[in-house]
């Protein structure tokens, strides 16, 4: 047992080291080098299935060195490593316009939106007035943050003699299938990246001003507050997630708006407004990760203080701390809120499926998930629960679409769903 608990341990910092050593790579090794490293790392994975050990760790200690002799260099007063952009130019120019931020021990990104002027997550900033932010080479300069009235995920921040010209940026609402790039900061690799291509699932809703860009373009710790960009190189949304398999981005015309209701009247609301989202976000750590009930007091103490500020994300997160720990009617409650918000916050909608589930309310899920069918055909997640959902709830043609559409996409995991549908 000690030695199997310590070949988990080894392997565990191995896999660290290897992501930790692919991502500087990624982001100094020009493209032509980078199958010859995927093919080392490939090696690096099949140990156990023929790559000759020996062989294998000679590999690895060739990449490390080598991540060593081009990052290093790089690591000096900018501390930025030079990004490699796969993209088409007008989407790497971009890059200029993004910006490392650092406010209260955070880390985040932001975007330029006109001189002397960025905007980033509240999530990143809270209630915490001073930043300073960094550019793609290295140049910093200190940010102060202008205090507004807005619950929204959204500040902007003055940023002394910044001025990087006209910013390309797009009025026209994003469109369902649109090709989208997240530019941000990356924690791991230290620098301003263009990640790889995405597509727009949904627009923002109709009349829903809190509504969001539904993505599933990803990104990395540490882009929250970064560029979400058409094909064309013009902005089109402010990122708030990206790193997990979807996210989402406020439509930069939410900027202006932002901008009207932005200045120093507003400053002890802004920092109501920063004190309740550090609130849910502490609260949230304190919960429980494993399945364990809460007291009622930490529940309601929980709803009361994610659902002040009125972010999805948030009262997502709370949602399922409430659903693992079994309160599902407290649950519910805080995705219909979500929902509310924003009608097409997938994340929410998938929560509150489950949860249904879960208490039992199969019937109530079935309109939730036709709709998130008709959204996301090829979601596996999503045709998943449609089959469970439809066989539990007698909707036998809607489970037997929903199967249809899975083993045509995912045979393997198609197969228990047709066992369980036809038991």
């Amino acid at each position: 047992m000690r030695n199997y608990v310590k070949w988990r341990i080894d392997r565990k910092v191995f896999n660290l080291l290897e992501y930790y050593v692919s991502s500087l790579l990624s982001s100094r090794i020009w493209k032509g080098h980078r199958k010859t490293i995927a093919d080392a790392f490939f090696c690096l994975h099949s140990l156990d299935e023929g790559c000759p050990s020996a062989f294998s760790y000679r590999v690895f200690a060739w990449v490390l060195m080598l991540a060593v002799t081009v990052c290093l260099p790089s690591i000096g007063s900018t501390g930025f490593a030079a990004d490699y952009c796969a993209a088409d130019k007008q989407v790497c120019a971009f890059s200029r316009f993004v910006f490392k931020l650092e406010i209260g021990g955070r880390v985040g990104s932001a975007v330029y939106v006109g001189p002397k002027i960025v905007a980033t997550n509240r999530h990143i900033v809270l209630a915490d007035d001073l930043a300073r932010i960094s550019d793609e080479n290295g140049q910093t300069y200190a940010a102060r943050v202008i205090p507004n009235d807005q619950r929204e995920d959204l500040v902007l921040l003055e940023a002394g003699n910044l001025d990087r010209g006209p910013l390309p940026w797009r009025s026209k609402a994003a469109s369902q299938g649109e090709t989208v790039y997240i530019i941000g900061y990356d924690q791991i690799a230290n620098a301003i990246k263009v990640f790889p291509r995405g597509t727009v699932t949904l627009p923002p809703a109709v009349n829903k001003p809190l509504s969001r860009i539904q993505h599933v373009a990803k990104a990395a710790a540490g882009s929250s507050g970064a560029a979400l960009v058409a094909a064309d190189g013009r902005l089109i949304g402010i990122a708030t997630s990206g790193y997990d398999q979807r996210g989402d981005a406020i439509p930069v015309s939410r900027v202006g708006h932002l901008d009207a209701r932005s200045g120093e009247q507003h400053r002890v609301v802004h920092r109501a407004i920063g004190r309740d989202y550090r609130t849910c976000l502490e609260t949230l750590r304190r919960m429980p990760k494993r399945r364990a009930r809460l007291a009622r007091r930490a529940v309601d103490y929980l709803v009361r203080s994610c659902g002040k500020t009125q972010n999805t994300h948030l009262l997502d997160d709370a949602g399922q701390v409430l659903g693992r720990a079994g309160h599902m009617n407290a649950g519910k409650d805080i995705f219909s809120q979500a929902l509310e918000l924003d009608p097409h916050a997938l994340s929410n909608r998938i929560g509150l499926v489950v949860t249904l589930l879960l208490s039992g309310g199969t019937e109530e899920t079935i309109p939730h998930l036709r709709w998130l069918v008709e959204m996301l055909p090829r979601d596996k997640k999503v045709l998943r629960l449609a089959v469970q959902a439809g066989k539990r709830g007698g909707n036998l043609q809607f489970a037997r679409d929903a199967l249809q559409r899975l083993e045509d996409l995912d045979p393997a995991l198609a197969v228990p769903l047709r066992q369980y549908f036809f038991r």
